[in-house]
């Protein structure tokens, strides 16, 4: 199947308010940015900040985050978040495997994956594109906080523990002979650092997404042209670590590349502003007070090994220096004043204090606010055992139901004229429409317009129930069918509860659709904030002639979630 999803939303017409929030550039604040790095024995890739670099990047925050309207006190209280402090404290805990896992120093990446996934499972799925999700995590009942489920649900995660290490790549170069610290060693490391995220990239990968954000905004700045790298990699980079503002960067453009999320979301974040106790103080107070209204919150800080818990700088082991690291914040216990965070270390230190660990300081933070043209939907993340049924954060249950091509009973031919037909799946029983669409060759659903007195094909698909949303398999039936973009159109589209068609995609004038149907594309649309009880695929063809059945678009397995 090819990597094609094609995520869709109908959501409120709405710009992304910022209610008493104050939007600016500033330039007052300084960002905290890192010296030449380290790498530790562990592969992880260590950063010291230099609290002097005062350039800015230049984005639009919220500089005021903690200032919310109507009820003070120092909280959103007007945000529309909704807390649900034992999911998300329960999501993050058993994070541990859904996530790219951080063997080349790329905590930050980690992180911001930790991060937006929570997102995609507690808000919205269109937070992150399903080809890149992991598959639904197992739940014993509708309730996900008491049904523990032993992992959460995040990303797919290709990164495996043969996968190389920082000390793994640095050992083949010196292999190789070169001298640690020369421009040779560097650029062979830095080659292969490149062939690593270059791969990511090639396989789809959310990591591979992230990487390509961060090539494109310069974050990650290859010497020799980028395409060289994709053939045959001659050069070096200037790595993949992170600060504040590469994070910054990625997060901000990552928002700008999905749709859903544009001017419906931004991002609250700081930093300190000099290296004293008040700013130190002020950090932490505020990642706390946004952990207890309900948001996680991705933050960095940096420390030192103190094996024996107390407070004493490890002299006598290699690894000395100080370090930084990028987690995710999302528990605060006020009776010890304790804050908890995830280290996206593959289920090690998913629940750990924050404070014990980043035993210098913490320097910075993120925080995602969320407008009212994005509602909160029933995601579909969590499997309640074996069943078809699927449980949202909100408590909500979604049925899914599987259509095969041969589950609707319809004939292998195109009739001239409209069919109806019923069709049940378990409880659930669709009604469906059709004209020029059969059950061909006892393999798929085809919709064929292309023929003299033909012009028009459509199915169309009756629910009893709200559709939550619904994905399909489709191509073209064979290389040639006479189809152009001109003449033809074929339209995914829903109904209203008015009455009136509304189209989410074109198959013919949007997209190149497979001409394989034995590698559809897969398409995947989430309908929220609107009653849905009608789908259909409306295939036209304006100039039809000719006595063969052609312009086919093969139609594969077709789900849909309802309530």
């Amino acid at each position: 199947m090819a990597l094609l999803t094609i995520l869709a939303t109908i959501f409120v017409a709405s710009s992304f308010l910022t209610g008493d929030y104050t939007i600016s550039q500033s330039n007052d604040s300084s960002k905290e940015s890192f010296s030449e790095a380290q790498f530790g024995n562990d592969g992880m890739y260590y950063e010291t900040p230099d609290l002097q670099n005062n350039e800015l990047y230049e984005q639009s925050y919220v500089i005021d985050p903690l200032i919310g309207g109507g009820g003070g006190g120092g909280t959103t209280n007007d945000d529309i978040f909704v807390p649900n402090d034992s999911f998300r404290s329960a999501y993050f805990r058993n994070l541990k495997n859904n996530m790219p896992r951080n063997r080349l120093g790329i905590c930050g990446y980690t992180g911001i994956s930790m991060y937006i996934s929570f997102f995609d499972t507690y808000w919205s799925d269109l937070f992150i594109d399903e080809k890149y999700e992991s598959a639904p995590s197992t739940v014993s009942s509708g309730n996900i906080t008491n049904s523990s489920p032993s992992q959460s649900p995040g990303v797919f995660n290709n990164i495996t523990s043969n996968s190389p290490t920082m000390d793994t790549l640095t050992n083949i170069v010196l292999s190789q002979g070169h001298v640690e610290g020369t421009d040779e060693y560097k650029e062979a490391l830095d080659r292969l650092i490149m062939q690593e995220i270059i791969d990511q990239i090639q396989q789809e990968t959310f990591l591979g997404k992230l990487f390509s954000i961060a090539l494109a905004n310069g974050s990650i700045t290859p010497h020799f042209e980028l395409n060289e790298y994709y053939q045959d990699p001659n050069g070096y980079l200037d790595g993949i670590g992170v600060n504040y503002d590469i994070v910054s960067s990625i997060m901000h453009d990552y928002i700008l590349q999905q749709p859903a999320l544009v001017n419906n979301v931004s991002i609250v974040t700081s930093q300190m502003i000099n290296d004293t106790q008040s700013e130190k103080t002020r950090i932490r107070n505020e990642i706390v007070q946004l952990v207890q209204s309900g948001k996680p919150v991705l933050m960095g800080g940096n420390g030192f090994t103190d094996t024996n818990g107390n407070g004493v700088r490890d002299l006598d082991i290699e690894d000395e220096f100080e370090w930084g690291h990028v987690i995710v914040a999302y528990e605060y216990d006020e009776s010890t004043d304790t804050l908890y965070g995830n280290w996206g270390w593959s289920g090690q230190r998913a629940h750990e204090s924050v404070d014990a660990y980043f035993n210098i300081r913490i320097h910075d933070y993120w925080c995602y606010e969320i407008g009212e043209g994005l509602p909160q939907t029933h995601t579909d993340h969590y499997r309640i055992g074996s069943s078809n049924q699927y449980v949202s954060p909100s408590g909500v249950i979604l049925e899914k139901s599987s259509y095969l091509p041969n589950s609707y009973g319809f004939e292998p031919q195109y009739f001239f004229y409209e069919k109806t037909l019923s069709v049940s799946n378990e409880n659930y029983i669709v009604s469906t429409k059709r004209l020029r669409t059969g059950y061909i060759e006892n393999s798929f659903v085809n919709l064929s317009p292309h023929r003299e007195n033909a012009g028009l094909a459509y199915l169309e698909i009756y629910s009893p129930t709200y559709i939550n949303r619904f994905e399909f398999d489709a191509s073209y039936w064979g290389s040639n069918e006479y189809v152009d973009k001109l003449n033809f159109s074929a339209l995914v589209q829903f109904k209203t509860v008015n009455g009136n068609w509304i189209t989410l995609i074109d198959l013919v004038r949007d997209i190149n659709l497979s001409k394989n149907r034995m590698d559809q594309d897969h398409f995947s649309f989430i309908l929220s904030a609107v009653n849905v009880t009608a789908i259909r695929i409306y295939y036209t063809d304006l100039i039809p002639f000719g006595s063969s059945n052609k312009g086919r678009i093969s139609i594969g397995e077709l789900n849909i979630l309802h309530e």
